[in-house]
């Protein structure tokens, strides 16, 4: 519904091209699915975010932090992504925040199963590149995978 006044909105303003992007964003939206973190593997609430951070595990990269908790109660990854006003304006935030959960999507499966991983944006992110960035993260999963093979 919303969609059709938006598009009776934008046709009566004149822009028949904005139409068009957005008939192909609702169609790349069905065919490919929605991109991002679904909800189920999302951190939502703040008493999860605070027992990651108090009672988990911790690594320390260059342009992020990991931090984690092993859990047996729910099986599957959950991320929540941290970012600060000390990483930038809200621009800054937001791409750092996208690019982070696109490398979480593209990599989930090389983490253990059963996981609450919090994620800390840092200051300098945007001075790495996006394989920099890739390359961190995996070599992160690797340490995880370690530490929690031991336990």
């Amino acid at each position: 519904m919303r969609l059709v006044v938006a598009a009776k909105f934008w046709r009566h303003a004149g822009l028949k091209g904005a139409i068009v992007w957005l008939h192909r964003a609702v169609l790349a939206c069905y065919i490919f699915g929605a991109m991002g973190v679904p909800a189920l593997k999302r951190l939502r609430r703040q008493v999860d975010f605070q027992q990651v951070r108090s009672a988990g595990k911790r690594l320390s990269f260059g342009p992020f932090i990991l931090q984690w908790l092993s859990r047996a109660e729910l099986p599957g990854v959950r991320v929540g992504i941290i970012a600060s006003r000390r990483v930038g304006n809200a621009v800054k935030r937001n791409r750092g925040k996208r690019l982070l959960r696109e490398i979480f999507r593209a990599y989930e499966a090389n983490l253990p199963q059963s996981l609450d991983l919090v994620i800390v944006l840092r200051k300098g992110y945007d001075k790495y590149a996006y394989t920099d960035l890739e390359q961190a993260f995996l070599k992160g999963c690797v340490q995880i995978n370690t530490t929690s093979s031991n336990h």
